[in-house]
């Protein structure tokens, strides 16, 4: 692989209201997991709706997969809730391989 090939990771946190928004994009991969855990951890802290945008990730993989469960698992024990606003398609096929679909629905309108 080379040096051109890299796509960057970008975690952005904001907060409005009595929500956390959490944006990934990028590569999310076993390189990154852990900058969105990190990210998960300080928004479940203080919020109980934690917003995310998995719209711009462009690649996940096995370990991407294992952060979003991580991720929801430590939400689901301090009683927060994981909507996900938007997921990239490769995002959403990879969630319904796996089985993992249903953890991450996006809400209904």
């Amino acid at each position: 692989m080379w040096a051109d090939d890299l796509v960057p990771f970008g975690v952005r946190l904001s907060f409005e209201g009595d929500r956390a928004f959490i944006a990934l994009s990028g590569d999310f991969d076993v390189a990154t997991g852990s900058a969105f855990v990190d990210a998960m951890t300080s928004a479940v802290a203080r919020y109980e709706v934690i917003d995310l945008d998995l719209g711009d990730v462009s690649f996940i993989d096995s370990a991407g997969i294992r952060s979003l469960i991580k991720a929801r698992r430590f939400a689901d024990a301090y009683g927060s809730r994981i909507v996900c606003s938007t997921t990239a398609e490769r995002v959403t096929e990879l969630l319904a391989i796996s089985g993992c679909a249903d953890l991450f629905a996006q809400p209904s309108s």
